[in-house]
């Protein structure tokens, strides 16, 4: 045989994971506009419960908050080339994200753009709380692009019988909230006991270092966005910490807390990630 028939005979090799979401257009609509995709394969009524999640924690968010929700990116700019790529993970619901900053944030030398700016760096009451709701709404239309990819690749019986949950995105969720909890409902218990111990230790750990602080996002705002990869630790973090008083006196030992947690979360996504490949190879490995 030679080397034009071997290669000829090759199986082909399977897109990755990312190459493949960004490349549905079920994905990329669902990244636009929350429940999109789903609409656009038919699947009305879970496009609308996401849609309706998603917009819902965006808007509860953006009514505590208001101008201040731009504050926090101010960093890089208002935007980065015309666009809200700064504002992560609120970015995850791009259309909405976008269409609110071009709406209530003046462009940069307009009038009214310095009161803006200033408007923007001053805190409000309870933003800890408006920043997580938007930031989880940029996070789960993500969690809801891919479950419109998974239904794209799916047979139309089959994806009607599947509890949610039982699918690679609900496994992938559950992975997000608890670590390692997706791997455990698999069947994957001492692997799931691993990756959650291991996780939940160095993002304790993070938070003992920071003096309980590392979770306040006005002040680290893009570190807060690898933290909220570990879902159910830095929601219940920031509604018990975040209204602390904020102390950083600059020692080492904050910007150890708040690496740590931020890698605690970075680290999660290997995890969640891995529930959904698992749950996406039993579901191919079915008769």
């Amino acid at each position: 045989m030679d080397a034009e028939q071997a290669k000829a005979e090759q199986k082909p090799r399977k897109a990755g994971f990312f190459a493949t979401v960004f490349a549905s257009p079920p994905s990329i609509l669902t990244l636009m506009i929350p429940g999109l995709g789903h609409l656009y394969l038919g699947r009305a009524k879970r496009g609308v419960v996401w849609f309706l999640l998603v917009e819902a924690l965006f808007f509860a968010g953006y009514a505590i908050l208001g101008v201040r929700l731009w504050g926090g990116g101010m960093n890089l700019g208002t935007t980065v080339w015309g666009l809200p790529l700064n504002y992560i993970p609120e970015v995850g619901n791009f259309l909405t994200t976008f269409l609110t900053l071009k709406a209530t944030f003046p462009l940069p030398g307009a009038p009214g753009w310095m009161d803006a700016v200033g408007l923007a760096k001053l805190p409000v009451p309870w933003e800890h709380v408006g920043f997580l709701l938007t930031a989880l709404s940029g996070l789960l239309n993500v969690f809801a692009a891919a479950d419109a990819w998974w239904l794209a690749r799916v047979e139309k019986t089959e994806r009607e019988k599947d509890p949610w949950l039982s699918t690679p995105t609900g496994a992938a969720f559950l992975s997000w909230i608890v670590p390692g909890l997706g791997q455990w409902k698999l069947g994957y218990k001492s692997r799931g006991a691993v990756q959650f111990g291991s996780i939940t230790l160095l993002f304790l750990l993070g938070l003992v270092f920071s003096g309980f602080s590392a979770v306040d996002r006005s002040q680290v705002y893009f570190w807060y966005a690898g933290m909220l990869f570990d879902g159910g630790s830095t929601i219940l973090s920031t509604l018990f910490f975040a209204p602390l008083r904020f102390h950083n006196t600059g020692s080492t030992m904050w910007d150890l807390g708040v690496t740590t947690t931020c890698i605690a979360g970075l680290m999660n996504v290997a995890v969640f990630l891995d529930a959904y490949t698992l749950a996406e190879k039993r579901k191919e490995a079915a008769p």
